[in-house]
């Protein structure tokens, strides 16, 4: 089959929030180490883990440009990154290679029996950042997070949480915990302030 009519529908976005609009799922890929990239899961695991995301959900796999991959920022956007193991004297490999390996494992994984005897539904990437959005707030308010470096901590927060894929319900719970800390750290601040 050809795949004119892929590239004739298409779509361009300006920015990646924008291209994941309406994913539950993002895989990020990526060559380089570091603490953002310490979780990073193989070509094959990284399969495994999506069919069992599928068919309920829309997955999302991004790719950086080939002469510099993803930036930090575009990466804590994903749910989880994966890293083809290469030979450390080479290890880059170009963007159609790493499309095709990601995508043959993927194949492959879904050829075979999945993990999971209900496929859950997760819930939708911009959701997930507004929550994570929402956490920051709240953690800037009570002075958990530093004021000038609040996405360090943030981001290890998105590392621990992202691990499983979120559902709706999950999100709903951990935002009705930051608002009920919301809620009693500005009653007992007025307490306060009151008792002056």
């Amino acid at each position: 089959m050809e795949a004119r009519d892929i590239l004739e529908n298409a779509r361009k976005f300006n920015s990646l929030p924008e291209a994941l609009s309406g994913f539950q799922y993002a895989v990020a890929t990526t060559r380089r180490g570091g603490r953002l990239r310490a979780n990073a899961l193989d070509p094959r695991s990284m399969a495994r883990r999506l069919v069992d995301f599928v068919p309920r959900n829309r997955i999302a796999l991004v790719f950086g440009p080939e002469d510099r991959g993803l930036n930090n920022e575009e990466l804590c956007l994903c749910q989880a990154v994966v890293t083809i193991p290469t030979n450390p004297d080479f290890p880059s490999v170009n963007l159609a290679q790493a499309v095709m390996i990601i995508l043959w494992e993927i194949a492959a994984a879904a050829a075979g029996p999945t993990g999971v005897s209900e496929i859950p539904v997760l819930a939708e990437i911009g959701r997930v950042e507004n929550m994570y959005r929402h956490m920051e707030k709240v953690l800037l308010e009570i002075g958990y997070l530093h004021p000038e470096n609040p996405q360090r901590m943030i981001r290890a927060l998105k590392r621990v949480l992202n691990r499983t894929g979120l559902e709706e319900r999950d999100i709903r719970a951990i935002r009705g915990i930051f608002r009920q800390f919301d809620w009693y750290f500005k009653k007992n601040l007025t307490k306060g302030e009151n008792s002056d």
